[in-house]
């Protein structure tokens, strides 16, 4: 069987992509899907469209257990929040870690608080721990499966990791 091809069309075995066809917030071009990169709110959140991507990094200084200079990567496509954590580690005060108020900017937030499970190193261990994300831009990072306070004058900190987690 012959195969007419058609003006502007791309093939991909039996998939037919038409170049430059625009699709809800979503231009197809060749090989290659090109999403806008504005408008990021948590409020502007389809649950059937991928209509956002954006990459970036987030700096600031971490307090509670001991203050550390933090830079954490992130990756916003449509819904999904991809967070990832270098190793965030030093000698520890009985206290949990915390980034800043608002140190994720808000169209990066959940719309209520959400906890992860994420590995921590306590007393150079590595043990599963509750992060904490709030509405406000928090991120809290415990000890424990149970929320619990890093060990005093032992080290203690977050494994380079990545968390993911949707809008809603």
């Amino acid at each position: 069987m012959a195969t007419i091809p058609l003006p502007g069309v791309t093939v991909f075995g039996s998939v037919f992509i038409r170049n430059f066809l625009k699709c809800p917030d979503i231009l197809f071009s060749d090989n290659d899907i090109t999403q806008p990169t504005s408008m990021g709110t948590s409020t502007v959140v389809s649950s059937t469209t991928l209509s956002y991507y954006e990459v970036g990094v987030l700096a600031f200084t971490t307090a509670g257990s001991y203050a550390n200079a933090t830079n954490i990567a992130y990756q916003r496509n449509g819904r999904a929040i991809h967070i990832f954590m270098p190793r965030i580690t030093n000698t520890a005060t009985a206290a949990t870690l915390t980034s800043p108020a608002g140190a994720l900017p808000a169209y990066l937030r959940p719309q209520t608080t959400m906890n992860q499970i994420y590995i921590a190193t306590v007393n150079s261990a590595n043990v599963a721990a509750v992060m904490t994300i709030s509405t406000a831009g928090t991120i809290t990072w415990t000890a424990s499966i149970t929320g619990g306070n890093y060990t005093n004058a032992q080290e203690g900190g977050v494994l380079a990791q990545t968390i993911t987690y949707l809008l809603h």
